[in-house]
């Protein structure tokens, strides 16, 4: 299976595109950074696990959610948090 790890600020949330909404549970992700990354999924079959802080206070059916809100329903999972590691090192833990 390929897997993309994906953060979600400064990725799907972005500076041009700050729209905060309840229903989104926080921000609304970019559309034209959705587009892409639903392109990306398409053409390579890839499912995504969610290394952003996001995943801090919050299981992986609310970020499927939050993601699903958004129009993307690849993610599969996300990594662990380790404490005083370094993303990487949570990734890797995989």
């Amino acid at each position: 299976m390929k897997l993309i790890f994906l953060d979600i600020d400064g990725v799907l949330v972005t500076s041009r595109h700050m729209v905060q909404s309840r229903k989104y549970f926080g921000h609304e992700f970019d559309p034209e950074c959705v587009r892409n990354l639903q392109e990306i999924l398409e053409k390579t079959e890839a499912k995504i696990v969610v290394s952003s802080s996001w995943r801090e206070g919050r299981t992986l059916k609310q970020l499927q959610s939050i993601f699903e809100i958004n129009g993307i329903k690849k993610v599969v999972g996300m990594t662990p948090i380790i404490e005083g590691a370094i993303r990487g090192k949570e990734i890797k833990s995989i």
